[in-house]
């Protein structure tokens, strides 16, 4: 079905969410603020090692493997499997 052209116009104007801008949301009415995270030295935290989102690294080796011309499975044994 074609949109018309009222249609057209309210797609044009919403804008694109591309990521999440912030942190988790903190709760409403919590009372206890817990202590700044450190140890017990006075040392500053450790920081946590970097984590892609979930499915950023299976796009990436996608895109890789589709690029690349190599064989995944050697010819030995992909021709001992084929003729089973």
């Amino acid at each position: 079905r074609a949109r018309t052209t009222d249609e057209a116009e309210l797609f044009i104007d919403m804008p694109r969410r591309t990521h999440r801008v912030g942190g988790p949301a903190q709760r409403q009415g919590s009372v206890a603020q817990q202590p700044a995270a450190g140890r017990a030295d006075g040392a500053p935290p450790a920081r946590k090692p970097h984590r892609f989102r979930p499915g950023t690294v299976a796009l990436r080796e996608i895109r890789k493997y589709q690029r690349s011309t190599e064989l995944l499975i050697r010819k030995l044994p992909f021709a001992r499997l084929v003729r089973e």
